[in-house]
């Protein structure tokens, strides 16, 4: 099912980089979001002359390259999401991934030919003071408006290009280590008596219900177990703004809380995930935020529930991270290395298999056990 997604943003890549071209004159491709199959955006976030929704009407003034759509507008994080999973696609299943690489490629170009591009017109210098790039006019996800430096694109761009560095087979290492020392960091702030990461450095206002500032928790996994800055990580869940946290539609938030071990919260947020939908067919769950059936809504359950029974950093596999210790379960579920665990859970105890090839450069911690012996 990954690949024709793949496929897709791959065969309109042409149509894409010609976009950015007529609109910017400069290299790279930029996929909006929300798309047709054209490439191009949905009539309803370019908006026309000729409709009365102010959020949707297009003044003949307004900047050609640019959404009329308040929600969507310099939104490109999502082709750096695309990337990173074709990477992670690679991780999993050894797969030639040479096809994509023109497209991943094309994605973090755009990145910095855009932004040095704004940034040289206004300063007369592609990067910042501290030889930075700097990402605006742009938005986090479709929440936080006119921001500098969002956190769904640094922390993609970091997680991008990193996975880049490790692939001389498909790209050249030394060119994209240069561009990762000018990209800025994941953006924070001392606050609430820690450290919590922000949605960006700066923004103008709010209109949406997304959490930006735990991408580097999911997809990008930059913050969680097993890595550096869990407890900074966790202590920005606590202090999400209100009305921002939710379970329906397309919400990470059980993804969120299993990934950095929250258990009693993972619970209860998935388990009302994974309710049934309230129509004859179980997976029919929505509207939500878009439609019916909506597909994120299960898809988004999927993940939490998996990362509650493992998780994997580098060498190291967690089982039952974020799993009711009063739960038993079997599952059998795939790992980075093209390695699969199958594994029981009953009465207090784990039994697991790992099969694929060279299992023994792996350790793997029973996470419930971990925490009794603690």
């Amino acid at each position: 099912m990954m690949a024709p997604q793949f496929d897709f943003y791959n065969n309109l890549l042409s149509n894409a980089e010609i976009r950015t071209r007529e609109y910017w004159g400069h290299e790279g491709c930029s996929f909006c979001e929300q798309l047709e199959n054209t490439g191009l955006s949905i009539w309803w976030n370019y908006g026309f002359d000729n409709t009365s929704d102010e959020n949707h009407h297009r003044p003949k003034h307004f900047d050609k390259a640019e959404l009329r759509g308040p929600w969507t507008r310099y939104e490109y994080s999502t082709q750096l999401e695309f990337s990173y999973m074709i990477l992670k696609y690679h991780e999993y299943t050894k797969a030639d991934i040479k096809q994509y690489i023109p497209f991943i490629e094309s994605c973090v170009r755009f990145y910095f030919e855009h932004y040095k591009q704004i940034y040289k017109e206004n300063t007369m210098s592609e990067y910042d003071e501290n030889g930075k790039l700097f990402i605006s006019p742009s938005t986090a996800l479709e929440t936080y408006k006119n921001t500098v430096n969002p956190t769904d694109a640094v922390s993609g761009l970091r997680a991008v290009i990193k996975k880049l560095c490790g692939l001389p087979q498909y790209v050249d290492c030394a060119y994209y280590e240069e561009l990762f020392s000018h990209l800025p960091q994941i953006p924070t702030v001392d606050i609430y008596g820690g450290k919590c990461i922000k949605p960006a450095d700066f923004w103008s206002g709010c209109i949406n219900f997304e959490i930006p500032e735990l991408y580097p928790v999911f997809p990008y996994e930059q913050y969680g177990i097993g890595r550096d800055n869990l407890t900074t990580a966790i202590h920005t869940w606590n202090h999400v703004p209100d009305g921002q946290k939710d379970y329906i539609s397309w919400h990470q938030d059980g993804i969120f809380t299993a990934r950095m071990g929250l258990t009693e919260e993972a619970r209860e947020i998935n388990t009302k995930k994974m309710q049934n939908g309230p129509r004859r067919f179980p997976a029919f769950w929505g509207p939500g935020h878009d439609w019916v059936p909506d597909h994120n809504w299960g898809g988004s359950g999927m993940i939490g529930l998996q990362d509650m029974l493992v998780q994997q950093c580098q060498n190291t596999i967690y089982v039952l991270p974020a799993w009711p210790n009063e739960w038993d379960v079997s599952f059998k579920l795939h790992l980075e290395g093209g390695i699969t665990i199958e594994s029981v859970y009953q009465d207090g105890t784990l039994q697991y298999t790992l099969t694929g090839e060279d299992t023994a450069q792996y350790t793997v911690i029973d996470c419930l056990q971990k925490q009794r012996t603690d």
